[in-house]
């Protein structure tokens, strides 16, 4: 990657295989990235909260369109939360794109494999599927994530690797955006 019509270029991506990817989502206002002394930084290896993941993934599926402020959400930890993003939260909610744990949702968490998956499959609408492999972790993996991370591999949204769903990892934001681009190509097929 070198010249390209957006500007950008990220130092700490000049090897990586998503260059092209995140300088598009990033052009899309769909993930952000930080000017330091005059260059362009992703910081792939950085973590983000699923609150963040919620919005990024909202505004990449479009579905940023309409939402408004709102005060409170049905999730019962979202009391830190700004309206902007209690709004993205209520709507995420309603629709059913978002686990509630015993209520919450835990917006300050780093998003884990399980929360991503999770939530890209709902938005995605993806139905149930077989799975293509034997995973030895399953029995790990939270119930409410199962079939979501078996169908994310089985379609190739989410690849599972050597045979572990790995549900509660913490997820990159550099794995973000592989998941992202997985998601658009999956929209668009």
């Amino acid at each position: 990657v070198s010249e390209n019509d957006t500007g950008l270029y990220f130092e700490d991506l000049k090897d990586s295989p998503m260059h092209s990817t995140v300088i598009r989502l990033c052009a899309d206002e769909v993930m952000t990235y930080r000017l330091e002394k005059g260059k362009y930084y992703f910081d792939p290896e950085k973590t983000v909260s699923k609150i963040d993941c919620l919005v990024m993934m909202m505004c990449l599926m479009g579905q940023d369109e309409g939402v408004t402020a709102a005060a409170d959400t049905e999730a019962l930890d979202d009391k830190g939360l700004s309206s902007g993003k209690k709004g993205f939260l209520r709507n995420a909610i309603a629709t059913g794109w978002v686990y509630l744990e015993k209520g919450k949702f835990s917006p300050d968490s780093p998003v884990t494999v399980a929360d991503a998956v999770y939530m890209a499959m709902r938005m995605l609408g993806t139905p149930a599927l077989s799975p293509k492999q034997e995973f030895t972790d399953l029995n790990d993996t939270p119930a409410w994530a199962c079939t979501a991370l078996v169908s994310a591999d089985s379609t190739g949204i989410w690849e599972a690797s050597g045979g572990l769903l790995d549900a509660s990892r913490v997820m990159t934001v550099e794995e973000l955006a592989r998941l992202f681009q997985n998601m658009r190509s999956y929209g668009k097929g």
